[in-house]
């Protein structure tokens, strides 16, 4: 039920059947977001199925091979999808994630209400969030979006994705320059006051701020990352521990002197701010480990992470 083929090939169907019909069609951009849902859930069900399975009733342990179950197992919504991926790819930050969700919405208005959302909803809206899913989702996989998604489709949406990211560049730069403008005008003793100010706040939950250079005015501003995954560990002799890494994500920017904020990971990118941050760590390969435990057992035990299966 919850194969890892099965999501991609069914994913591949619904796309199939989407290049049948005329982009202005509603069921081309219908077909497209059921198929969507399907390719969401193959990376969770590739690290295994019961991240899939509703935690009521005995859906778990049908899939994890415990039981076969008499009644129909049941799936996690897919919010909860959404969710879990910020976990498992490292390039579904929370702009991959608003993307999902504007794109499960609209199926959703589509599907369970008597609008007809599709309808209404241009392309330049919705087809280059698409794209930008289903590329986070493929890269992962590593899967080429070509065997997925019909070539023509892929063109149209990435010419789209164009436009709107100039938009976006537009929009950003704006902001650059009104805040170095607003820094040009500033006094030393007035930069230096907002320095002190803004270092006694306390950090936001949830994440933990690098400091970076601000693309406005130079000075050290506060980019906020995000855990996205842990990388497995790996042994090394020469040091005798176990080393992993953690792939942060860049959330949003502030800085402290100019007053430049960037509210999201899109809008980090933009800038010209690094997204991905990954820091690394170690532990002593005796840490939590019995005395009596060899050397062999020790090299060959694995210390697996939720992507366990991929780098």
């Amino acid at each position: 039920m919850w194969h890892y083929e099965g999501f991609v090939d069914k994913a591949r169907l619904y796309f199939d059947r989407a290049a049948e019909h005329d982009e202005a069609d509603d069921e081309f951009a219908l077909w497209l977001l059921l198929g969507m849902e399907f390719l969401l859930r193959a990376p969770l069900a590739k690290v295994h199925p019961s991240l899939l399975a509703a935690p009521e009733g005995d859906s778990i342990l049908h899939a994890a091979g415990v039981i076969k179950t008499s009644s129909q197992p049941r799936s996690i919504p897919a919010k909860m999808v959404i969710d879990r991926l910020k976990y498992v790819i490292s390039d579904f930050g929370d702009d991959r994630q608003r993307d999902a969700l504007y794109l499960a919405n609209l199926r959703n208005g589509e599907l369970h209400s008597g609008e007809p959302v599709l309808a209404r909803i241009p392309d330049d809206l919705w087809l280059p969030r698409f794209l930008s899913v289903v590329e986070a989702v493929c890269g992962h996989l590593r899967l080429p979006a070509e065997m997925l998604v019909s070539e023509d489709i892929l063109r149209h949406a990435r010419a789209l994705r164009v436009e709107v990211d100039k938009a976006l560049e537009r929009r950003v730069q704006d902001l650059i320059s009104k805040s170095r403008y607003f820094f040009e005008r500033l006094t030393f003793k007035e930069a230096e006051d907002r320095k002190n100010a803004f270092s006694l706040r306390v950090p936001p939950l949830g994440g933990k701020e690098r400091g970076v250079a601000c693309p406005a005015c130079r000075n050290r501003g506060d980019l906020l990352i995000v855990p996205g995954r842990t990388t497995r560990s790996r042994f090394h002799e020469a040091g005798n521990e176990f080393v992993y890494s953690v792939v942060y994500v860049a959330q949003s920017f502030e800085c402290p002197v100019c007053g430049l904020l960037l509210s999201d990971t899109a809008m980090v990118r933009a800038a010209g701010i690094e997204r991905v941050h990954v820091e690394t760590f170690s532990e002593s390969r005796y840490e939590g480990w019995e005395t009596n435990v060899s050397d062999e057992e020790i090299r060959g035990a694995g210390f697996y992470s939720i992507d366990d299966y991929q780098e």
